[in-house]
């Protein structure tokens, strides 16, 4: 009876440890989350200022080495036509991803295929221009497999790029496309890289 009783009174004082513990997060969390840059950067004026700015796609002439996307907010360079990503400017800094890397080592797309051995950054050729209004602009990056190539991963690739009015970032999507007398593959990571600005 006697275990009983110290067992019931342990479990009683864990659980008011952690009911204590929850109330106390509960209580900071509001407190702290004004803190972080995202909220004061959220709770900015100049953001609600600038959404009423249309989306501006500033280079688009097929042939120029670069793209660039301005919402008033968020001004987005890409490489032409590779779609490298080389440069984000966004809250007085003039570009946010590390200038001194090379163009193909600021922002980009890679994956890891074949046994996990081959390393594709997934370099496109051709540059179009999917949407083009005030609200939004989408941009596509596009290479077609080329067989003679074997360090291209056997796919068809489109990567998308878009920016809307009042948004202060970039979305990014690709489109993967495997045709049926492609050669089977393994593809073991896709991820988007962003080498931030840093001292060096």
């Amino acid at each position: 009876m006697v275990k009983k009783v110290a067992n019931r009174r342990s479990h009683l004082k864990q659980l008011g440890f952690w009911l204590i513990m929850i109330i106390e997060l509960l209580l900071l969390h509001p407190i702290s989350s004004q803190k972080i840059p995202a909220r004061k950067i959220l709770n900015d004026d100049s953001i609600s200022n600038s959404s009423h700015f249309a989306v501006q796609l500033k280079t688009s002439h097929p042939e120029s080495d670069s793209v660039v996307v301005d919402n008033g907010l968020v001004e987005v360079t890409i490489e032409n036509p590779s779609g490298y990503l080389l440069g984000i400017k966004y809250q007085g800094i003039d570009n946010v991803l590390e200038e001194r890397n090379e163009h193909s080592d600021r922002g980009y797309w890679d994956l890891v295929w074949y046994n996990n051995t081959t390393y594709d950054k997934m370099e496109t050729e051709y540059f179009d221009i999917i949407t083009q209004t005030d609200d939004l602009v989408e941009l596509s990056f596009s290479r077609t497999w080329n067989p003679d190539n074997p360090n291209l991963v056997p796919l068809n690739i489109d990567k998308r790029f878009i920016v809307h009015r009042g948004v202060p970032g970039v979305y990014m999507y690709a489109i993967l496309e495997r045709q049926e007398n492609f050669p089977s593959t393994e593809m073991f990571q896709i991820r988007i890289a962003f080498k931030l600005l840093g001292k060096k």
